[in-house]
């Protein structure tokens, strides 16, 4: 493995399935390409500018839109006065109940009084208040790290309903191409298309690239009734997350999850570019992020939306390695080059590093790589639950059942079965399965299981802390500021 790390920076490594292959024939090779954030604890963090959009139609009468604004007014309290936060509530209207402002000592008091003041109401217009909320911080954005974070319980029923024009509409307000013109997919595998404005791979012109600030948009859906695939589709296309709160006090739990996650982001606008050596061809880039062709199986670009503290992003590259006529003891296979705003230094910076392998006329025989084995059976799950959602959403059970077994019976074959990280992946599956036994299953739970571990499993961050498969994504931050808000809710 190689490695480049310096202080508080991203660290870039690779590492191949083996450390050499024999010299005398052409072979299909994998490389894990690792993008690691630090450790950082400051003695003041980044500042946040929230954007709370919150669901005050009928169906939040009663606990879900009390335990809403309890949580709520603690995290007002617990902000410094360098956040900012935003209030905007709807049914069939939309308000803003409170601007963008900093969260100083009065301030707090209003947005506190705005908060008591919600009282739930008629229909459920959930585009146009999301819509609102994005046009807020957009607009009036203060900080570098700043996130919309929608709450709500049911489907919307008044304006905008269908779940491509809820998405189109988010797309539109955020500047994005339509779903028709984008190139992102939804599969954490991918072979991306050539994309002609983003042929220049200079190292400035990509730091150019990165300076655009972006946020991401984290909803959070309740209880049975939500469309889960929407939010879902939301919130992936800023590489947020959807958070399922199956019980009602797990709001708490997935707020301070959220928190913990945005109050230590150390990188934002990341872009891993991708460079083949001389001879070698790329066959397939694995990543659950937008990818692109800067020039067909030589050179791609990952783009990766930001990385918090102790978080890492594992991206592996299928690709072929030439025959050579003689043995090479150094042989390059892959450049990889990390460029990215640093939020602690408030500079931009890159980070590279070139991997080679051995290639001798007959390779000694090497146990397998363990680590890109369980990267391997991640984006096998992931893709497994966006195939089988898709089925069960067009009621075809049957089908979606035999694509989790599947999965779970290739994993269970794999030689990293025995890791814990991949035993809890098979136990999330089996969950899901149970969301897959009826259409009333799905309806009720399996597009919410299924929505919420892909989320988690394809972009490596928490979604629901107490899945046995997502704990490797737990954080200290996102831990500590989860149980503060579960210990004060």
């Amino acid at each position: 493995m190689t490695e480049q790390q310096n202080n508080l920076n991203l660290a870039i490594a690779a590492e191949g399935e083996c450390p050499s292959i024999a010299c005398g024939k052409t072979q299909q090779y994998i490389v894990m390409a690792t993008i690691r954030a630090p450790s950082y604890v400051a003695s003041r963090r980044a500042p946040l500018d929230l954007v709370c959009v919150i669901d005050r139609s009928g169906s939040m009468q009663g606990p879900k839109l009390e335990l809403v604004q309890r949580t709520l007014l603690f995290a007002v309290d617990s902000l410094d006065d360098g956040d900012h936060v935003c209030l905007v509530s709807y049914d069939n209207s939309i308000a803003v109940e409170f601007p963008l402002l900093p969260m100083t000592a009065d301030n707090k008091a209003r947005a506190k009084a705005a908060i008591n003041a919600l009282t739930p109401g008629g229909s459920t217009d959930l585009c146009e208040g999301l819509v609102r909320g994005i046009r807020e911080l957009s607009q009036g954005r203060k900080s570098d790290v700043a996130s919309v974070l929608l709450f709500t319980d049911g489907l919307a029923n008044c304006g905008n309903t269908s779940e491509s024009s809820i998405v189109q509409s988010v797309r539109k307000e955020l500047g994005l191409p339509s779903l028709a013109e984008s190139s992102s997919s939804s599969s954490s595998t991918s072979t991306p298309t050539n994309n002609n404005n983003n042929t220049n791979t200079a190292s400035d012109e990509k730091l150019k690239a990165s300076d655009k600030r972006t946020f991401t948009v984290n909803t959070f859906g309740f209880g049975d009734d939500h469309d889960a695939n929407m939010l879902k589709k939301v919130a992936e296309t800023t590489n947020g997350t959807y958070y399922y709160v199956d019980q009602e006090e797990s709001i708490a739990r997935s707020f301070g999850d959220c928190i913990g996650g945005l109050s230590s982001v150390v990188g934002q606008n990341i872009v891993l570019s991708l460079d083949a050596a001389t001879g070698v061809t790329i066959k397939k880039v694995m990543s659950g992020f937008v990818t692109n062709a800067v020039t067909p199986s030589l050179s791609y670009e990952v783009t990766i939306p930001d990385l918090q503290s102790e978080e890492k992003r594992d991206i592996l590259i299928s690709v072929e390695v030439p025959a050579t006529d003689e043995p090479v003891s150094v042989f390059p296979v892959l450049k990889a080059t990390v460029a990215y705003q640093n939020v602690v230094s408030k500079q931009h910076d890159s980070q590279f590093t070139l991997f080679c392998i051995d290639r001798p006329v007959s390779p000694a025989s090497f146990p397998p790589n363990i680590a890109l084995d369980k990267q391997h059976n991640r984006i096998i799950v992931a893709d497994a639950l966006v195939k089988a959602n898709e089925f069960g959403k067009n009621g075809q059970l049957t089908q979606g059942k035999e694509v989790i077994n599947t999965a779970i019976q290739r994993v269970e074959e794999s030689v990293s079965k025995e890791d814990p990280f991949c035993k809890g992946l098979i136990d999330d599956m089996k969950k899901c399965l149970k969301g897959l036994q009826s259409t009333s299953d799905y309806r009720s739970h399996g597009q919410q299981y299924m929505n919420m571990s892909h989320s988690a499993h394809s972009n490596q961050r928490t979604s629901h802390s107490a899945w046995a498969g997502q704990q490797e994504y737990t954080t200290s931050n996102r831990e500590k500021t989860r149980n503060h808000y579960m210990f004060s809710s």
